[in-house]
């Protein structure tokens, strides 16, 4: 395997008919993509376009079925992350991978080399947090810092690994806009230096400001590759879905009916010692309304969604009323039963189980709610697997 440091002429990165099936499907289809030394290249397509199967394949998570990999010109196979780090790329990941108990230093350090002390660790991320204006406590818990805050973390542990190449998976979905310029200002410097960006987002404008070029998937397929800033929002979602966006606008004022959901001087403590308390939270939703709950995240909007939802009943029952009855300490199906319904924040292992089947998924979430048509058998409470299916096809269809 080539080493870090090695040079060639050409570009840094180059995929040829790079595929990953999964039994018959093709997650990634004969995928070429090639990224120059010194660029920042958007990664644009739709969930489900192959994205991050793509990326998992380039830092080694997954294995390739077919197609190359070459790195500064040579074939390479990357069969772990650590020979992704190795040859000079680095990773972060949407869904972060720290220890909330643990300091920064102590987080970093779990994926360095063991040789490396504690101490070293902590003086070379400060020493690079100051670099990339992306200001870090060694010493500090993670527990106690924000999303933001959170996501330096894991930019800084990939550039203690020195990489020419930087995968950065929807850094700004969890980013208010000021941290989010703080990134883009970081990733103007990195390329300054002659790194390279691999850029996935969904958010046009942002694509627009920084990104030299795009590709674009749809389906597992490359549909188009294009200068980022030469295109509209709208055409760059053209190409990501094939087809144009219908532009989505209120159509009136609508008429509201009767409160639907009501929290009363809702609060909660702290079910643990990173958690978040609610102190009095009264809100209304009437029939007819959309309300949003707005915030940076980590104050307290999960723990206010397991309050509403039931997945945490509390102790007072009127504090949560649905269609004015009292729920505040009846259960998360009690409350499908009647008639509402809950979407989790987190879709692995909260929303959905993703080793399942849609139809076992199903089964989970409204065994109970849907019990008539779903279980049979009296007491046995046998599932009528074809009723299932039935209802995973309609849903499907619909959607």
């Amino acid at each position: 395997m080539p080493v870090k440091g090695q040079t060639a002429s050409g570009p840094l990165l180059a995929v040829r008919q790079l595929t990953k099936l999964f039994g018959s499907f093709a997650a990634c289809n004969a995928i070429d993509l090639q990224i120059e030394p010194g660029e920042i290249h958007a990664l644009l397509g739709e969930n489900g376009a192959g994205k991050s199967t793509l990326v998992k394949m380039l830092f080694g998570v997954l294995a390739p079925t077919s197609g190359e990999i070459r790195w500064r010109g040579r074939n390479v196979r990357i069969t772990s992350p650590s020979d992704a780090r190795c040859l000079g790329i680095g990773m972060v990941f949407q869904h972060f991978s720290l220890f909330e108990a643990l300091t920064v230093a102590e987080n970093i350090a779990l994926s360095m080399n063991g040789s490396v002390s504690l101490a070293r660790v902590a003086e070379e991320a400060a020493r690079l947090s100051q670099i990339y204006g992306l200001p870090l406590d060694p010493k500090a818990h993670v527990a106690d810092l924000s999303v933001g805050e959170r996501q330096r973390i894991e930019i800084v542990r990939a550039l203690l690994q020195n990489p020419q190449l930087i995968i950065l998976d929807e850094p700004t979905s969890v980013l208010t806009p000021q941290e989010a310029d703080r990134l883009f200002e970081t990733l103007l410097k990195l390329r300054s230096e002659g790194r390279s960006v691999l850029y996935i987002s969904h958010r046009l404008e942002e694509v627009q400001r920084i990104c030299d070029r795009a590709t674009v998937l749809r389906h597992g397929k490359v549909t188009g590759a294009c200068d980022p800033r030469a295109e509209t929002p709208a055409s760059l979602a053209r190409m990501m879905v094939g087809s144009d966006v219908t532009v989505v606008t209120p159509e009136g004022t609508s008429t509201r009916g009767d409160v639907q959901l009501e929290a009363r001087h809702l609060s909660v403590a702290a079910r643990t010692p990173f958690a978040v308390s609610l102190k009095d939270i009264c809100l209304r939703v009437r029939a007819g309304e959309v309300l949003a709950i707005a915030g940076v995240a980590g104050n307290g909007q999960s723990e206010l969604f397991d309050a509403l939802s039931g997945e945490y009943p509390v102790a007072d029952d009127d504090a949560v009323q649905i269609r004015q009855r009292p729920v505040g300490t009846r259960n998360i199906n009690a409350r499908r039963l009647m008639g509402a319904g809950f979407v989790p924040e987190e879709r692995h292992g909260h929303a959905a189980i993703s080793g399942l089947s849609l139809s076992d998924n199903l089964v989970l979430a409204r065994s109970q709610s849907d019990r008539q048509a779903f279980l049979g058998g009296g007491a046995l409470k046998i599932i009528r697997h074809g009723a299932v299916k039935a209802a995973t096809r309609r849903i499907s269809e619909a959607m």
